[in-house]
């Protein structure tokens, strides 16, 4: 890819995606379009630096597209994940996506089946 990443930093890549991408709107930490501080995105990962994060953030890229985008809000840095179709809400009214999402999933961009979430197959929503 692109980036010119360190290698001990691949890690926090994926975990930092999968951070942003799904924890910080399961667990309501972040704006309807994905926004959080990169402070409070750092307080996740003790093991690392918000330089570190910001490197992650700057280095980052899944063919040839950025992982990651940061912008200020306000006076302080915030960081989100990149949606290469433009960036959907991930709350609220569920929006149809073509296949599964992460190698699994119901096709509804949640990532779990119906049944994972405690709704049989024919259970209603």
């Amino acid at each position: 890819d692109k980036g010119n990443l360190p290698e001990r930093l691949l890690q926090l890549s994926y975990d930092l995606a999968m951070f942003l991408r799904y924890r910080v709107f399961e667990e309501n930490r972040c704006g309807q379009d994905g926004w959080i501080a990169i402070e409070d995105a750092a307080s996740e990962f003790e093991s690392f630096s918000v330089e570190d994060i910001e490197t992650v953030i700057q280095e980052s890229f899944s063919q040839d597209k950025p992982r990651f985008e940061k912008s200020f809000i306000g006076d302080r840095v915030h960081i989100r994940a990149f949606d290469v179709d433009g960036y959907r809400t991930r709350r609220g009214t569920r929006q149809r996506r073509e296949g599964p999402v992460g190698g699994g999933g119901d096709g509804w961009g949640w990532g779990r089946s119906a049944a994972a979430w405690g709704r049989g197959a024919g259970g209603s929503w």
